[in-house]
């Protein structure tokens, strides 16, 4: 197990093509002039869509950064400063900031007449923020006259931005060429799995914790069938950390054969545990990831054996009477560790599956239980 960890964490590097996050702010009206507020969407829509085309990356969302800038005192009015960008960027934790602002102004124009004349022109100044260098690798003015083609001139403002974003963003082509593609990160932050599993390893031999007067031996023991349900909670802090807790409902049942006799009991058992831990997940190629997950619970529990079906039947210790059935409860915390490997269809349902390994801490002993799972999640 200690070397599929090493393996698990010494792959991150070669795997890991994680989509940068943009912050996308409003294009700011510096003088805030009523007469061309309207710009302020259309550039900013315009930058975007551009951006859109030719490249790869996750953008954040305009209410998750509103509110972010909000509780931090950061004034919307300010979006257009180094320090409003930069401060929003490393609170909202982005890789790219994208932020400027316009003014319109009247400029005179030579004339070799004596009567003056004036254009209304616009000046935009755009700056492309790398957050993690601290340092803006590109920035963009460009001046247009304000005439009635104006909003092709903002096409063209938009596409000049775009060539400049190519030093910091990777355009799509490079991104399939390396084998990845924009569907592995979906906007989803949550997962449900239904998973199901079956036993396929116990260890040690014996078990001498599940009553004070009883050892169970490994042959004993029926097979182990589990069902379980898990939620997800992606992104906790990082992109590619995620916590979950997880319920299961695990059961059992086989005959043992009453020494000296033809007859036969049936031992059953049945299992509840609720988890919780942190997982790490990397994607290997389009669509197809793995993911390992360490957490802790509790498990309580029975066993039981069934003696109705017997002819002579066992007496209880404590009265001398004949008796049906014998249970022997338990309960345990445990500790968890799981790998696996998940495939996404259309973004929104995924298969599972790996191998998990619980360890219980019984007083003084422990077990092993090794299970192979196969799970089904959705993405929402």
């Amino acid at each position: 197990m200690y070397i599929l960890l090493s393996l698990f964490f010494l792959a991150r590097p070669i795997f890991s093509g994680q989509l940068k996050k943009v912050l996308i702010l409003d294009i700011k009206n510096i003088d805030e002039d009523p007469t061309y507020q309207y710009l302020e969407p259309s550039i900013t829509d315009a930058v975007r869509n551009e951006l859109k085309k030719r490249f790869i990356f996750r953008e954040t969302k305009k209410d998750l950064w509103q509110k972010v800038a909000k509780e931090n005192y950061i004034y919307l009015r300010d979006l257009y400063t180094d320090t409003a960008a930069i401060n929003l960027g490393l609170l909202a934790r982005q890789d790219i900031v994208i932020a400027g602002g316009y003014k319109v102004r009247l400029e005179e124009v030579k004339s070799k007449k004596k009567k003056k004349k004036y254009k209304t022109k616009m000046t935009v100044k755009v700056r492309i923020y790398d957050i993690a260098k601290r340092s803006v690798p590109v920035e963009i003015v460009a001046t247009t006259p304000v005439t009635n083609n104006l909003f092709e001139a903002v096409d063209r403002i938009a596409m000049r931005i775009a060539d400049e974003a190519k030093k910091v963003l990777p355009n799509k082509d490079e991104w399939e060429k390396k084998g990845l593609s924009p569907d592995q990160e979906t906007s989803t932050a949550n997962q449900l799995t239904l998973l199901g599993g079956i036993g396929v390893a116990v260890f040690p031999d014996t078990f001498s914790e599940i009553s004070s007067r009883t050892i169970l031996y490994r042959e004993v023991l029926p097979q182990n069938i589990n069902l379980g349900l898990e939620y997800t909670r992606k992104k906790f802090f990082y992109d590619n950390v995620f916590i979950f807790t997880r319920a299961t409902y695990q059961f059992g049942s086989k005959t043992l054969r009453i020494q000296n006799t033809s007859e036969q009991a049936l031992l059953k058992q049945v299992f509840w545990t609720a988890s919780l831990g942190l997982g790490y997940r990397i994607f290997i190629f389009k669509k197809l990831y793995s993911k390992i997950l360490a957490g802790g619970g509790y498990s309580i529990g029975q066993l039981s054996l069934d003696f109705s079906s017997l002819e002579n039947k066992p007496t209880k210790l404590e009265n001398n009477q004949p008796t049906n059935e014998e249970t022997y409860k338990s309960s345990a915390p445990f500790s968890s560790l799981d790998l696996r490997f998940g495939y996404t269809f259309a973004n929104n349902v995924s298969l599972e599956t790996g191998a998990n390994l619980n360890t219980y801490y019984f007083k003084g002993h422990m077990s092993h239980l090794l299970t192979a799972n196969l799970g089904m999640g959705v993405h929402f």
